[in-house]
């Protein structure tokens, strides 16, 4: 029940899949597999448990933060639980892979609000507003640039050694471990509950954000161009004619 790299997707495991979600999400699969539920509805459950989370980080408590923490892995072994699960019942299906990436992204996307809420309600009122401008414009960024990258890297053809190099360091970039990083600074301010925290963990975040999709927009640069970046998939078709 391994994720198939070799299929071609090219995405492999990160390090706290192996360790954590993807035990975890083979126990649970078997499991599974012995009831009536789908893998839809799998994905389905990923999603709501991922949007709890973001929720009990809004929350700004050590206690919800912790709640979120476990909600956020949760989700993430059901995000795994479902893929496999679709492939152990041979249902897998191109509507069961978008709602898979569309889930992705809402939950990462309920994470991050989660925690930028909390940080801007802790923020004292004479500190400087752009910070949280800042870091609310950094969010979508971040995911309509992700969103470019995984759509080209789909959508062209690159010689082999390239795309290689490419999933590498997409699944570095993409994976969960930043996520968990965030999280767990999160967590360690919820418990100082000091103003010099709070206010630190803001840089942090407003900081990660921004180079989070700066990095991503210039390894679509380098790999696609910036003009592919700008216009999307069709415009990269016509930058390798030979290879297709």
């Amino acid at each position: 029940m391994e994720n198939p790299a070799a299929a071609g997707s090219g995405t492999v495991d990160s390090w706290i899949d192996r360790r954590l979600h993807r035990p975890l999400s083979n126990r649970l699969t078997r499991a599974l597999l012995r009831t009536p539920v789908t893998a839809t509805q799998v994905t389905l459950l990923s999603l709501v448990t991922g949007l709890a989370a973001g929720w009990c980080l809004s929350l700004g408590t050590s206690l919800a933060g912790l709640g979120g923490l476990a909600l956020f892995c949760l989700s993430a072994v059901l995000d795994h639980s479902d893929g496999e699960l679709a492939r152990a019942t041979s249902t897998e299906s191109a509507l069961g892979h978008f709602l898979d990436n569309v889930s992705d992204g809402l939950v990462g996307l309920a994470v991050v609000a989660g925690m930028s809420w909390t940080i801007a309600h802790h923020l004292p009122p004479d500190y400087p507003s752009f910070i949280g401008w800042t870091i609310a414009a950094g969010i979508p960024l971040c995911f309509l640039v992700e969103w470019r990258l995984e759509s080209l890297r789909a959508a062209t053809p690159l010689p082999d050694p390239r795309r290689q190099a490419l999933f590498r360091i997409m699944n570095t970039l993409t994976s969960r471990e930043p996520l968990y990083v965030f999280l767990l600074l999160y967590l360690m301010v919820t418990m100082v509950e000091g103003g010099l925290a709070w206010r630190g963990l803001a840089w942090s975040f407003a900081g990660g954000v921004h180079l989070f999709w700066i990095g991503l927009g210039a390894l679509g640069c380098r790999f696609f161009g910036l003009r592919s970046m700008l216009h999307g998939p069709s415009t990269a078709w016509d930058k390798e004619p030979a290879i297709r």
